[in-house]
């Protein structure tokens, strides 16, 4: 009897322990949840996932057939944490491990997550897609990691993988892993494993494509069978190498996402915020919507204003957009490739749609972001800086203010060169706030100032740059070799805006602080959405207020005339007439003659262009009276005419061949062709002198005309000796001085080479080399070199912008009582 009592008394406090235990209370809070969720659990998939805890390794092998792995991972989030707008960071280290069970290579990736859920349009109650049997923990979203098997397959040691979690914050104690492998196998020839899947496994092979599973081909059916993610256990064994928890995901979700009722929801456009992006990734024409947000107050007659802007200053449009009194407003607009600028007074959200063939589908533009890192009065910032042999290194820093700890006053942040002695400065942080850049953190947007850009030469006793700020500051420090040459592709990169290209180059390349680790770990680096600025059109040049100054080489070099097609844009200002010529063609015609001089007598010149390149008889007579007669010879020419008043005449043309005449002095309504003089540009070197006369900007423009319309040519342009003596002087600009342009032929209208038998050139290509204010006044020498491709005419130009006084030298000739008779 005593054993009995002393057994059950064994048993009594067994039982009690057990009940107190942490296994069997998450039991019965899963059995009670069991029963609340029997609907939910009904309506889920089941699948085991992996306990990922930092203590703790779960291994995979990695047998040799294997193509990539997918991690998924879901953080274990106690429910009482999980509340509004609540998010969660946590690390997932990876090791491939060799035969002797070495680590040959490891790596970690951090995550930020969040709980999402939906309303229950029934009970109105939030719930999540994926839960536990434990009430108490809640998965939290899934994040995927996918590693090919580049990482391993050049080893022939790697025999396994083996994952942990690490530094899990905001009280995650541990996260859920499931592992996939890609398998590929032959194409089936028959559907029979196709028939034995069930409609689920059909739909989740099928959710990638266009149209369901049940209206597949079956080539589509055999392809999709062949390559497959099938899930991959760890090595070991459960309870002791590794621990397994049960993960439960609705198959389908109806509802609408649950937003959190304090979180605001950000508008693309509003009185503080544009949107730009690049139409020539749109296909020319895009249906815009705008929505208006709840919880706003809208005046009658709002509108949104659109700005585009080509790659020249006479390349604009603006259209203002009235909003409907309806919710949301839906438009259909066009726009060749440029920048688009959307404005609004009230806040919008903006959706667009672009066409596919008859279907329009949405589009997004694509987002930029700038890493920056964060620079506080206990945190300082250092930048390595490597330098190329001896060569002097720049530096590009650009800075930014967060407005939310910044006020309306400029603030300051110095900087400390390290090397075998300090070098000290203060620069000087805007704190303007920027209508289109935001800090990016944790799913929120925040308000940043336009940023700060200032350029250093560094020399190469310089080893680092260090920053100190007793005030919030975002920093990013960019460099760029030396001896590095930019290239720029014409047209692509001239006329479009987009960055999505993989194939545009950067000019310039960011650098980490050297605890880029450190502070990545601790939330120190911030991520800007920045977009492209609108370029800012100089007052001067749209009112035509300019000095137009035509450069030619100072070394040995030869040149034609080009006769340029009409230009269908808007010039800025009108062009001389004496430059400007204009079809005359055989039989009688009223013409009017003007100048842009205050002269009653001109001497116009004729520009033949003779296709069969048989001599020709031309006859002209002026208001009745005999006025020119000669006879045309070779393929072009241009003929110097008699002097002729200004005003109105009557003109008669008789020639006896198929010959194009053009005069200049005529006024027409349509543009002219353009008659140019142009520098020859073979396979060698030629050499410029150039004079910088001011210390701002200067604008220098190419326009080459190839003589091939099939192949490319590279050009290369060179400032020589312009960054001399410039170091650790801090500029707000910074010259490129190095330059490779690869032009692509045009298919545009030929351009005529006069003096140099049937030439004929390609469309020219205009591209650009801006000198900026880091460049002082002074004499400098530009090379221009062919270095690859076929040869051409270069027409070298300065645009100088402003009001000049100059003096022009006119000479008016007389008109003669007897004119040119012709011959007998």
């Amino acid at each position: 009897m005593k054993r009995l009592i002393f057994l059950f008394i064994l048993v009594t406090i067994a039982g009690y322990h057990f009940y107190r235990s942490n296994e069997f209370q998450a039991m019965l809070r899963g059995l009670s949840q069991v029963q609340i969720d029997q609907a939910r659990i009904a309506a889920s998939r089941t699948s085991l996932g992996y306990v990922l805890r930092e203590k703790q390794w779960v291994e995979f092998s990695l047998p040799k057939n294997i193509d990539r792995l997918k991690f998924v991972t879901q953080a274990t989030v106690p429910a009482a944490l999980a509340v509004e707008g609540a998010t969660f960071t946590y690390g997932v280290e990876y090791q491939i491990i060799g035969e002797n069970d070495a680590p040959l290579y490891r790596n970690i990736y951090h995550h930020t997550t969040r709980v999402s859920r939906f309303i229950d349009e029934g009970s109105e109650k939030p719930y999540t897609a994926s839960m536990y049997l434990d009430p108490e923990l809640i998965p939290a979203d899934g994040r995927v990691l996918v590693l090919n098997s580049r990482s391993w397959a050049g080893d022939t040691e790697a025999k396994s993988i083996r994952i942990r979690l690490r530094g899990p914050q905001q009280g995650l104690s541990d996260a859920l892993l499931r592992t996939y492998q890609l398998l590929h196998s032959e194409v089936p020839e028959d559907l029979t494993t196709w028939q034995r899947l069930s409609i689920y496994r059909r739909e989740r092979l099928a959710r990638g494509n266009v149209y369901p599973h049940g209206f597949l081909s079956d080539q589509e059916k055999s392809i999709l069978l062949s390559n497959r993610w099938e899930p991959l256990g760890p090595l070991g064994i459960a309870g002791a190498d590794y621990d397994v928890r049960r993960l439960y995901t609705l198959k389908e979700v109806s509802d609408t996402p649950w937003v959190w009722q304090e979180q605001e929801v950000a508008p693309d456009i509003a009185a503080d915020r544009v949107m730009t992006f690049s139409t020539a990734d749109t296909g020319g024409w895009l249906r815009v919507s705008f929505t208006r947000l709840p919880g706003f107050e809208y005046q009658d007659n709002e509108v949104v204003e659109m700005n585009w802007y080509g790659s020249s200053i006479n390349e604009r449009d603006r259209k203002l957009l009235a909003m409907s009194a309806e919710p949301k407003t839906i438009t259909t607009v066009g726009f060749t490739p440029g920048l688009l600028e959307l404005r609004a007074q009230s806040p919008y959200l903006v959706d667009f749609e672009k066409q596919d063939g008859e279907e329009w589908i949405h589009w997004r533009p694509l987002r930029l972001y700038a890493p920056t890192h964060l620079c506080t009065s206990e945190d300082q910032l250092e930048f390595k800086i490597a330098h190329h042999n001896t060569a002097t290194t720049p530096l590009r820093v650009t800075l930014r203010a967060p407005l939310d700890v910044s006020d309306s006053e400029d603030l300051t942040i110095s900087y400390e060169l390290l090397g075998p002695t300090a070098i000290t400065n203060t620069l000087t942080v805007s704190t303007t706030p920027s209508l289109y850049d935001r800090i990016t953190s944790r799913g929120e947007e925040k308000k940043v100032s336009e940023p700060s850009v200032f350029y250093l030469q560094v020399p190469v006793p310089f080893t680092a740059i260090r920053f100190t700020s007793s005030r919030p500051i975002l920093v990013s420090v960019a460099t760029r070799s030396p001896e590095l040459v930019h290239q720029t592709r014409v047209p692509v990169d001239v006329s479009s805006h987009s960055r999505s290209d993989p194939e545009r180059l950067s000019a310039w390349f960011s650098i980490r602080p050297t605890d880029y680790q450190q502070r990545y770990k601790t939330q120190k680096t911030r991520l800007v959405f920045i977009q492209q600025r609108p370029p800012v059109d100089d007052p001067d040049l749209l009112l035509g207020n300019y000095l137009y100054e035509s450069l030619r080489p100072s070394s040995n070099w030869s040149g034609r005339h080009l006769l340029l097609p009409p230009d269908p844009k808007t010039p800025l200002r009108a062009p001389n007439p004496q430059s400007v010529y204009h079809p005359l063609l055989p039989g009688s015609a009223a013409v009017q003659l003007h100048s842009s001089n205050p002269l009653r007598i001109l001497s116009p010149s004729l520009i033949y262009i003779n296709k069969n390149r048989t001599p020709a008889a031309l006859r002209i007579s002026v208001d009745g009276e005999h006025y020119f007669s000669s006879r045309l010879f070779g393929s072009t020419g241009k003929v110097q005419l008699p002097p002729l008043a200004i005003g109105p005449h009557r003109m008669k043309i008789s020639i006896n061949a198929d010959v194009q005449l053009l005069m200049n002095y005529l006024k027409r309504a349509e543009p002219g062709h353009i008659l140019r003089f142009a520098t020859h540009l073979p396979e060698k070197q030629v050499h410029f002198d150039y004079t910088k006369t001011r210390e701002d900007r200067d604008r220098l423009s190419f326009l080459y005309f190839s003589s091939s319309t099939s192949e490319p040519s590279t050009i290369q342009v060179t400032l020589e000796d312009a960054h001399g003596a410039e170091y650790l002087v801090v500029n707000d600009q910074f010259t490129l001085t190095n330059r490779r342009f690869e032009i692509s032929p045009t298919e545009t209208a030929p351009v005529i080479v006069f003096n140099s038998g049937e030439t004929r050139l390609g469309g020219g290509q205009r591209f650009f080399f801006p000198i900026g204010a880091d460049i002082p006044p002074g004499s400098y020498r530009i090379v221009v070199n062919l270095e690859q491709g076929p040869g051409g005419y270069l027409i070298f130009s300065r645009v100088e912008p402003g009001t000049f006084s100059y003096r022009t030298l006119v000479k008016e000739p007389l008109v003669l009582e007897r004119r040119n008779e012709p011959s007998s």
